[in-house]
């Protein structure tokens, strides 16, 4: 079963993007750490925006995890 977020923005235009931020399989639990954004523009206008979860990590007692991400115009 994947664990999904939803991400909306705050601003008057309404940006909508949905990523994976975990897993689990059977009796394992799994989060990503790094997320990487895409964001398309259109001149000044952000037209598309997609987000890419990486670095899988198994949830254990007293695991420190390290949470990251990357911004990329394109």
């Amino acid at each position: 079963m994947l664990i999904y977020i939803a991400l909306t923005s705050v601003s008057p235009y309404k940006y909508y993007t949905a990523g994976i931020v975990g897993e689990v399989d059977g009796d394992d639990v799994y989060i990503w750490t790094h997320k990487k954004f895409d964001i398309g523009y259109n001149g000044k206008h952000i037209v598309d925006v997609n987000l890419t979860s990486e670095s899988k990590v198994k949830l254990q007692p007293s695991v420190q995890l390290k949470f990251t991400y990357e911004v990329f115009p394109s």
